[in-house]
């Protein structure tokens, strides 16, 4: 039953990969990436960088990974393998999923063509050894 959370979480990856960049591109929204609140930085080696994405609808349509994220949320409470102990109050699943969902987006601006970390990340953190 492990498989059904991963099936779910890689349909969501391969979701992504096809609507992501469609709708950063497409004329109803704008992205913009900002490195430090501006345009561009330079930084050294060793510094911290903060890079931020924003999604804009121009149509005033909200966009959010809410609908992602509550599915998620049911498929990993619905697997029977998962681990019930693996949450606490300082590890919430609510982290967990931002966390995963977190992982998606960057891998896809970063346009890995693979996903393992993250899903060994998942294995090792939700189902038992």
């Amino acid at each position: 039953m492990k498989k059904r959370f991963l099936s779910l979480l890689l349909t969501l990856l391969m979701a992504l990969t096809c609507t992501f960049p469609a709708l950063a591109a497409g004329e109803d929204f704008t992205y913009a990436i900002t490195v430090n609140g501006g345009a561009s930085d330079t930084v050294k080696v060793g510094e911290t960088v903060q890079v931020a994405l924003t999604l804009t609808c121009n149509t005033g349509d909200t966009f959010n990974l809410y609908v992602m994220k509550s599915g998620l949320a049911e498929a990993l409470r619905n697997d029977p393998a998962v681990r019930r102990d693996c949450f606490s109050g300082a590890f919430c699943e609510a982290d967990f999923l931002d966390f995963v969902l977190s992982g998606v987006l960057v891998g896809l601006l970063q346009q890995k063509q693979d996903c393992g970390v993250l899903l060994e990340v998942v294995r090792r953190t939700v189902y038992p050894a």
